[in-house]
């Protein structure tokens, strides 16, 4: 009869223990479920930001190239005037660095 008791304590006891197991495991499952909605938000904030810097460096592309298509030409026209010759042989070759060689 007492070994009964015994055994019927040690389950008792071992139930107790997997269920107080169980709490920490959900417990555990709730604090992952909630940083895997922070990351998510800030990986959409994270996206959002990115696509932003994107259309703001094609807007930056954008103003470059059109500055070189309609400002340099201007430029070089006056070069010679504003600064000599000489000079200006040195800054065609700046500008050609630039990109805006042959425009």
């Amino acid at each position: 009869r007492r070994h009964r008791e015994r055994a019927a304590t040690s389950a008792a006891l071992h139930v107790a223990e997997l269920e107080a197991a169980e709490a920490e495991a959900a417990v555990r499952l709730s604090k992952l479920t909630d940083q895997s909605a922070t990351v998510l938000q800030l990986q959409a904030k994270v996206n959002a930001q990115e696509a932003q810097l994107a259309t703001l460096s094609k807007w930056c592309r954008m103003q470059r190239d059109s500055m070189l298509r309609h400002q340099l030409p201007l430029l070089r026209s006056h070069l010679p005037h504003l600064v000599g010759e000489a000079h200006t042989r040195d800054l065609e070759q700046l500008l050609r660095g630039l990109g805006a060689g042959g425009e």
